[in-house]
């Protein structure tokens, strides 16, 4: 264990409370207040410790879970750590993974400069085989905070809502991604009318109408199936999604 993950590792708060109020009252989150130096510092270290997967080996929780949940409150200020964030994010081990992602994600929120380079490490997270449903949706989360920068993406989603089985957490947040880039989302259309035709409950149907609505005239190859789909449609509320869909792409 390096100096670094010691130091992380003794500056955790030992009370039985929840790992995230214990996160936010470590010693090291408060140096994001303190004059820029001292932050930097604090930065430093704590990218530093993010290197550790000691205790990852043994399924524990150890320093570079807490290093990647104490940057999460650093934001902008954290950007000296990007590469140590990114690095950790992209190791298969979804609990270190998922602090990574959402320091990431807030880092980007607060430093638009890093932007594109927070949407590659969730891609990269989405394209690797070896991250597990955890990982996928720490990453879809993220992509989820990154407006229009989330377009590169779709190329991923188009990928894993053909070829993959689905948490609904995963789908539910990919769906949300599609809806916010609207129009950028058109590529999309030809595995989303699949997703329709297959999808059995109204809510996921809604979802997909939505996302179809919202693309507008770029999803006019979603028209005929959309139509001959709804033939056999009961439910009033999904109808009328229908009829409002198919009015806005024409």
């Amino acid at each position: 264990m390096t100096q670094a993950a010691r130091v992380v590792k003794a500056s955790r708060i030992t009370p039985k409370r929840s790992y995230r109020t214990r996160i936010r009252r470590n010693p090291l989150g408060a140096m994001r207040d303190a004059e820029a130096k001292i932050a930097d510092r604090a930065v430093l270290l704590l990218a530093e410790a993010l290197a550790d997967t000691e205790e990852m080996k043994n399924q524990r929780v150890g320093p570079a879970y807490w290093a990647a949940g104490t940057l999460i409150g650093f934001k902008a200020a954290g950007k000296p750590a990007f590469k140590a964030l990114a690095k950790a994010a992209s190791r298969p081990e979804s609990l270190t993974t998922g602090m990574s992602c959402e320091a990431l994600g807030l880092l980007a929120k607060a430093e638009p400069t890093v932007t594109d380079d927070v949407v590659n490490v969730f891609r990269k997270i989405l394209q690797e085989k070896d991250h597990d449903r955890v990982s996928r949706w720490c990453a879809v989360k993220g992509l989820t905070e990154m407006g229009r920068a989330a377009k590169a993406a779709v190329p991923d989603f188009v990928a894993i809502l053909g070829e993959r089985d689905l948490s609904d957490h995963e789908r539910d947040g990919i769906y949300r991604v599609l809806y916010s880039l609207r129009v950028d989302a058109a590529k999309a259309v030809p595995v989303l009318v699949t997703r329709l035709e297959a999808a059995k409950d109204s809510s996921e149907q809604l979802q997909l109408l939505r996302i179809f609505e919202v693309i507008g005239p770029p999803a006019e190859a979603a028209v005929k199936p959309i139509e001959k789909w709804s033939e056999g449609v009961r439910d009033p509320e999904v109808q009328d999604q229908v009829i409002t869909t198919l009015g806005r792409i024409k």
